[in-house]
């Protein structure tokens, strides 16, 4: 007869994990989460974006990061003016009786920091955004991603961001596993870097795509908090041992698994479905959980 996994903790971590994946979403999910919103160098999903811009205390592009952002801004302009009547000139559109420029428009959308050796920043985004108010910062060091540069900048702001010292800021990155192949096994790569690295003081790092929402479990007892009701979550779900292999227990998954060793080249869980409200994972090493968004 199998036991428990999760049934006697004087055997296993004490400490619990809690993830709530659908507040990064800005959705009515309580509680809700304050983080940096770090945007990368990939496609922004325009359908969502408003609701991680409203959600996030402090916003930060990686390089051309910026230039994803100012492209999304600027076919938002095109899309406004298809629907608002009184079209004026190749950057002006009037509703309810007054002139809105594109600067306007994408005022509301200005980051306080670009970081990175900038070697991807178009010159009129740079123009734009430092006429805009945003802080440019270039750091030429080859040896580090703009990714990992813009982790250690969020660190030494973290008390400034939220006003006190003693708390972590969690970190949203968009696009970070998308595109490229190398690119995506660097992001994964570095969110075990930086969990590592005692000299970041930040919280967690969240990696949202258009498609899902990934995050690195904590060694030991993880619960995972997954409101299928809410609508912001798909059942696809997958858990990766990157890193090196483990050995873990699922509860609240349709094919749960007890003291299973998972490793790349190995057995892994991928295509499993969420079942419960709540999904446990109880590992040996740090492992990625990968869950898809709804309506992706």
């Amino acid at each position: 007869m199998e036991t428990d996994p999760f049934a006697s903790k004087t055997q296993r971590e004490k400490t619990v994990s809690e993830w709530y994946p659908v507040s990064y979403l800005n959705s009515e999910s309580v509680p809700t989460l304050s983080y940096t919103l770090l945007i990368l160098n990939q496609p922004i999903d325009g359908k969502r974006f408003s609701r991680y811009w409203e959600g996030s205390s402090f916003k930060i592009c990686a390089d051309g990061g910026a230039n994803r952002l100012y492209d999304l801004c600027e076919k938002s302009e095109s899309h406004a003016l298809k629907y608002y009547v009184g079209f004026i000139g190749p950057h002006h559109f009037v509703t309810g009786g007054r002139r809105l420029a594109f600067a306007q428009l994408i005022s509301l959308q200005i980051p306080e920091v670009i970081h990175g050796d900038l070697d991807s920043l178009l010159p009129k985004v740079e123009e734009f955004y430092r006429g805009s108010g945003s802080q440019i910062i270039r750091d030429p060091d080859q040896e580090t991603t703009d990714f990992m540069k813009c982790l250690k900048l969020i660190s030494t702001k973290t008390s400034e961001i939220i006003g006190c010292s003693s708390h972590e800021l969690d970190v949203v990155a968009l696009g970070g596993l998308g595109g490229r192949v190398d690119h995506g096994l660097s992001q994964l790569h570095h969110l075990y870097m930086a969990s590592e690295d005692t000299s970041l003081h930040i919280g967690r790092i969240i990696l949202l795509t258009p498609e899902s929402i990934t995050f690195l479990l904590h060694k030991g007892h993880n619960k995972i908090h997954t409101p299928l009701g809410k609508g912001a979550l798909a059942e696809n779900v997958g858990i990766i041992p990157v890193g090196r292999p483990a050995v873990i227990s699922t509860k609240g998954l349709e094919w749960d698994v007890n003291d299973w060793t998972t490793e790349i080249g190995g057995r892994i869980s991928t295509s499993n479905h969420i079942k419960s409200d709540i999904v446990e994972v109880e590992t040996t090493e740090r492992v990625v959980f990968t869950i898809e968004l709804a309506g992706s």
